[in-house]
């Protein structure tokens, strides 16, 4: 009820506060319509839209709560419908066109055959054309075929970042093989544990980085191939999008790294989404 005091007339003031005592501090209190109040937050933690959303949560919650006052508070709704909507329906909206039925060095070669002359590499002054870098991979697999390679086989690369990388990953995918991406520098009994582990029989690494191996079980190649192997047929066993790509190793923090296989239908997804980004 009012306050009625004869003499006198009283007004509600609101009070604006500079700081806040707690992280969130929510005040209710009952007038004759019901319960009013207010929310004052921490501005180095909340923006105003956050504190909004909280609000509107709540409100939610207490609609749920008075339309179901026997329920567990933890099967009661908190989100209105469009945000309920936004959640499940429009940000799970993943389902995109992308080319589901080839893989990426089959596209890098229709590339070569359009656009020869176009640059797929650039490091620095120096830059390798699509026919270039496709020729150059084709070599490297009729040497990775000659060597044993064949479908499913795991080709471990360790390069640098440089044009001799590319060509690798993409002349272990023309043989029909899975990549396994090293960085040089890796620890030898690191290296020993991974070239066991996903079972690569040949390594292919840039000529100045041989002599810095350890003594290997696997086959080391150089990434720098010759030129005679860029002319020579590739027989190969056809792979497909549900093939093996690449096999790459987590770091290891629990002691003992794990190699994730990815295939080549998902590669091919996320190019799709690297060139629509």
């Amino acid at each position: 009820e009012a306050l009625r005091v004869p003499g006198m007339a009283f007004q509600p003031i609101p009070l604006e506060g500079n700081s806040s005592r707690f992280d969130l501090a929510l005040t209710l209190f009952e007038v004759p319509q019901g319960l009013t109040g207010f929310l004052e937050y921490s501005s180095d933690l909340f923006d105003a839209s956050t504190a909004q959303r909280l609000m509107g949560h709540f409100g939610v919650l207490l609609s749920s709560l008075a339309a179901q006052p026997d329920a567990r508070v933890s099967t009661l709704e908190v989100m209105t419908a469009e945000e309920r909507k936004q959640l499940l329906v429009e940000w799970n909206e993943t389902d995109v066109a992308f080319p589901r039925d080839t893989c990426i060095h089959h596209v890098v070669a229709e590339h070569a055959q359009r656009e020869p002359d176009a640059v797929a590499v650039r490091m620095g002054e120096r830059s390798i054309s699509y026919a270039g870098l496709d020729a150059w991979a084709h070599g490297l697999a009729v040497q990775l075929h000659a060597a044993g390679v064949s479908r499913g086989s795991r080709v471990a690369v360790l390069a640098e970042r440089s044009p001799e990388l590319v060509a690798g990953l993409l002349a272990a995918l023309k043989a029909g093989a899975a990549y396994v991406p090293i960085s040089p520098g890796v620890p030898p009994e690191r290296l020993a544990f991974m070239l066991e582990d996903c079972g690569a029989s040949v390594l292919l690494t840039q000529q100045h980085l041989r002599d810095s191996l350890p003594p290997l079980s696997a086959r080391v190649l150089a990434l720098e191939v010759e030129t005679a192997a860029h002319q020579q047929p590739l027989l190969v066993m056809p792979v497909g999008p549900e093939d093996l790509a690449y096999v790459i190793y987590t770091s290891g923090s629990t002691g003992r790294p794990k190699g994730v296989a990815v295939h080549h239908r998902a590669l091919m997804n996320l190019v799709s989404w690297h060139q629509r980004t």
